[in-house]
């Protein structure tokens, strides 16, 4: 019930301004319920994005004749991008491979922020990749207190950190999964799980329904809630297992525009007798005037070496 006041009614500018106001509120917020209202009731309605972007040319990779190590056992295959990011958005570069995307680091208050560069993935030179201060929230006026790095560029345990990297993380240099996951210690760091804790690996950090484990081992995006076609833009990753041996496909890779060409890894997650884990990889420079949908064949990998895309070795451990 309205129950007039006594007061005479204040009709000056600033009074009616207020009311105005109101009432302009008041139809906005009855048109933006109805909306929601409406579009409930509307089952055809989609509100997720109908189509991705203009996706990359790919390629495939067959890596024929792998055999685990004498006294291992094969456990999971994990495909590793470095020269691309995969996010709800669709690809993106990482010129240096520091497994931080050029959109970050380009951000010029990032960048000055935190004295890294796109060109370079250790832009301070003390043996630490930009990224472990940027995660780590260093900025460039406290990197100092990151020890002293001896060996740069060291990865004694082949999981894909620096050694030094791993004495500021705390993982161990000489056992490349830690915390014994099943994950090797680099790729959780790179997609933002904790290399200490072995929960984390049969959590489900996007809630797809899929385990970490299982979705990095396919190549999937685990750090953020995607659109279908963005998992459908991943790699495809098959195997031909015999024994303690087996034939690798993986294809979808895609052929970034970048001028160093594209590196991409296929991680072997092996497990010995007692349990203790070794990755050993194989990696492929990919040249970037590769036709569209060529396959690379690599037969016979030697172990922890990297190829070009005609499959001749060019360079190893």
């Amino acid at each position: 019930m309205f129950i007039a006041s006594n007061m005479s009614m204040d009709h000056s500018p600033a009074v009616l301004r207020a009311h105005c106001c109101i009432f302009l509120r008041r139809v906005y917020l009855r048109l933006v319920v109805g909306s929601f209202f409406l579009l409930a009731g509307c089952s055809n309605v989609r509100l997720e994005q109908a189509s991705p972007p203009s996706l990359p040319r790919t390629v495939s990779l067959k890596v024929n004749g792998y055999c685990a190590s004498e006294t291992f056992q094969l456990g999971e295959i994990f495909p590793v991008n470095h020269s691309g990011v995969l996010t709800k958005t669709g690809w993106l570069i990482d010129t240096d491979r520091d497994f931080l995307p050029d959109k970050i680091e380009r951000d010029m208050q990032i960048a000055d922020l935190f004295g890294i560069s796109y060109l370079n993935e250790d832009t301070s030179g003390d043996g630490y990749r930009d990224i472990v201060a940027y995660r780590l929230g260093k900025d460039i006026n406290s990197q100092s207190s990151f020890r002293v790095c001896d060996d740069k560029y060291q990865d004694t345990d082949k999981d894909g950190l620096f050694d030094c990297e791993e004495v500021v993380l705390g993982t161990d240099y000489q056992l490349a999964d830690t915390d014994l996951d099943g994950i090797p210690d680099g790729l959780e760091f790179r997609h933002g799980l904790n290399p200490l804790d072995p929960s984390d690996a049969i959590s489900d950090s996007n809630r797809d329904g899929m385990s970490n484990l299982r979705a990095l081992s396919l190549g999937r995006v685990i750090e953020e809630t995607v659109p279908s076609w963005v998992n459908e833009a991943a790699v495809k990753v098959s195997l031909d297992t015999y024994g303690s041996c087996a034939d690798v496909t993986i294809d979808d890779i895609p052929v970034l525009p970048v001028k160093n060409g594209n590196l991409f890894e296929v991680q072997f997650y092996e497990r010995r007798y007692d349990g203790v884990p070794q990755v050993r990889y194989v990696k492929v420079l990919i040249e970037k005037e590769i036709e569209f949908m060529s396959e690379i064949i690599i037969a016979d990998p030697v172990m922890n070496s990297t190829y070009n895309s005609s499959g001749i070795q060019i360079a190893s451990e």
